[in-house]
């Protein structure tokens, strides 16, 4: 099986490449220097030269910006180029996000794929019009596309942005004797965390499944954890006892889909999480605590 996979050098591509190549699968996945996503020509050409069985998009911005329209312009250029050049692959994956689904209510956790997606954000209002792009192109080109809505993907290598990268760098300032406490801006702020390698394993799995009867999968670990349960778990690993975790921020979040019902890909595919949050965060706090 040959797979194109775009994006194949960021936190989630990177993974989703290592384990289609453990697969034997044949794996392009080009660098930017190879590929621009906003050239639809660049893309029409690789795909002819390609000709992929499967076409995995991790490409994108992860950012509440207006730089999140890009996401809905990459989308675009690819699935026109598959049209365009009459290309059938057998299974087209996009990467969509847990960000479209906004605020929500108590009562509608877990999240199902149904929830109305009602994104107040730039980057989820972005996502969720790339998502609905890449749907309109599956019913009207008959392309066999899969929208991933992931939620809270965690693992080694994330940015610098991201909380556990955050409480890393203030860990590591404690173990220095340069502060004393941890801050973060909410304690009981809740999400959805999926490790990197069950994530890519969805994906790969998506990939693999010949028959689904779904355009949408919502993909999580289906437990909702709270920063301070995040903090405590690394101060622990850290080896760092009776550090204190200080909220800065006086106003409660909002809640979000931190609870993602998995069922339609359980019972389409078989798959399902297996890493816990505790492993996780052992694995990050030993390569980069």
């Amino acid at each position: 099986m040959k797979a194109l996979v775009f994006g194949g050098n960021g936190f989630i591509g990177s993974h989703v490449v290592k384990q289609l190549s453990q697969l034997d699968w044949d794996v392009k996945s080009p660098l930017s220097d190879e590929v621009d996503l906003r050239n639809p020509e660049s893309i029409n050409e690789l795909l002819k030269s390609c000709n992929p069985d499967v076409v995995i998009n991790c490409a994108g911005v992860v950012e509440n910006s207006e730089k999140a329209l890009l996401n809905i312009e990459f989308t675009k250029n690819i699935l026109s180029a598959v049209v365009k050049e009459g290309i059938n692959p057998k299974r087209i994956i996009i990467s969509g996000s847990a960000a479209e689904y906004g605020y929500v209510s108590q009562g509608d956790l877990p999240i199902t794929e149904s929830q109305r997606l009602s994104a107040e954000s730039a980057y989820g209002k972005a996502k969720i019009k790339e998502d609905l792009l890449a749907q309109e192109f599956a019913k009207e080109h008959n392309l066999p596309v899969v929208v991933m809505r992931i939620f809270n993907p965690i693992g080694i290598g994330m940015g610098p942005r991201f909380l556990t990268s955050n409480i890393i760098r203030q860990i590591k300032e404690i173990k220095n004797k340069n502060k004393d406490s941890i801050e973060i801006m909410r304690l009981d702020s809740l999400r959805d965390y999926i490790d990197i390698e069950d994530l890519s394993n969805a994906i790969v799995t998506l990939a693999k499944t010949p028959e689904l009867s779904s355009i949408t999968y919502n993909i999580g670990s289906g437990i909702p954890v709270s920063n301070d349960q995040v903090a405590q778990l690394m101060l622990k690993e850290s080896g760092l006892e009776n550090i204190k975790v200080i909220e800065e921020s006086e106003t409660p979040e909002r809640l979000v889909a931190c609870e993602a019902d998995i069922n339609q890909i359980k019972n389409d595919t078989g798959w399902f999480p297996k890493v816990s949050i505790e492993n996780t965060i052992r694995q990050i706090i030993q390569k980069e605590g």
